[in-house]
């Protein structure tokens, strides 16, 4: 574990995974979005303030255009050689993920169904592009050891998690 001294100043600060912006539907709904379960630590400046802010922007235009989206966001604590290294701050020694995760599902189409997913590293990605870091539904679920839309069935799951898109929409 690497110790921050002082989140907001050296690195990290609490931020909400599912923006409050996006949470706008009536006062309780907002309320709630403000939780502490609905926040972990992302890097201030290059992630939070630029890349992350950018993706979630792109997004809610995403949701204007085709009306009705699925979104799945989390923290990722990625191993290295089977171990796990991440940054801790403040006394309670919060835990800093190394990556974070998006997941944009598009079930609007009838019988296909379109996908994006993102890994991002919690770090200053200052000059870099949300679009680089495309990836399948497949590694975000190895990366974070959870199964995304387990309703459908294991050759729904292959068809549409295995792929990594082209290019975002």
């Amino acid at each position: 574990m690497t110790h921050v001294a002082d989140p907001i100043r050296d690195m990290a600060c609490r931020t909400i995974d599912a923006p409050a912006e996006d949470m706008n539907r009536g006062n309780r709904t907002m309320a709630e979005s403000f939780l502490l379960t609905n926040m972990a630590p992302q890097v201030v400046a290059g992630f939070n303030q630029h890349l992350w802010k950018d993706l979630e922007a792109a997004i809610r235009g995403w949701v204007a255009q085709r009306r009705v989206l699925t979104i799945i966001t989390g923290p990722i604590f990625a191993s290295d050689g089977g171990q796990v290294t991440y940054a801790v701050f403040g006394d309670g020694n919060v835990a800093v993920p190394t990556h974070y995760y998006k997941i944009v599902v598009d079930a609007n189409s009838t019988g296909h169904i379109e996908t994006l997913a993102f890994v991002i590293p919690n770090e200053d990605l200052s000059g870099h592009h949300y679009r680089e870091y495309l990836t399948s539904i497949d590694e975000v679920e190895v990366a974070t050891g959870l199964d995304f839309v387990s309703a459908l069935s294991a050759d729904e799951q292959q068809e549409f998690e295995s792929e990594t898109a082209a290019q975002v929409w």
